[in-house]
C-alpha cells in the first residue's frame, strides 16, 4: 500500500518500528555520512553537517528525512529538522521524537 499523505507522526512511529525490529542496523545507518557537494549544502530543507575532522559537509538519513518535512522556524532550535533521534552514550539509537523547540 502506498502511503500518499506522510504525516510527522506517522514517520516518527515507522523510524521507532524501524528500530524495535533491528537497533544495531538503524543506529550505524544513522551513523553513516556521505560526502556532499555545494548544490545540496544550498538545500533550504536539507539537515547536513561538517565533518570534524576535515571539515566536509556531509549528510546523512536523518539529515534527508527532515528535508522532508522542512525546518523549525524560531525558538532555540530555530532550522533543525522535525525529528530528533536520541543516542546513549554507546552510540545505539534510543528512539525517534518530536523535536522540542522551546
Amino acid at each position: 500500500m502506498i502511503q500518499n499523505n506522510l504525516t510527522l507522526e506517522y514517520v516518527i512511529l515507522f523510524l521507532n518500528d524501524l528500530l524495535d525490529r533491528d537497533r544495531t542496523a538503524i543506529s550505524t545507518l544513522l551513523e553513516t555520512r556521505v560526502p556532499i557537494n555545494e548544490a545540496l549544502v544550498r538545500h533550504p530543507t536539507l539537515q547536513h553537517t561538517r565533518n570534524y575532522l576535515t571539515t566536509k559537509p556531509e549528510v546523512g538519513l536523518l539529515g534527508v528525512i527532515n528535508g522532508l518535512f522542512g525546518t523549525l522556524q524560531g525558538g532555540p532550535r530555530n532550522g533543525w529538522g522535525p525529528i530528533t533521534a536520541r543516542f546513549d552514550e554507546h552510540n545505539n539509537c534510543l528512539g525517534f521524537f518530536k523535536t522540542e523547540n522551546k
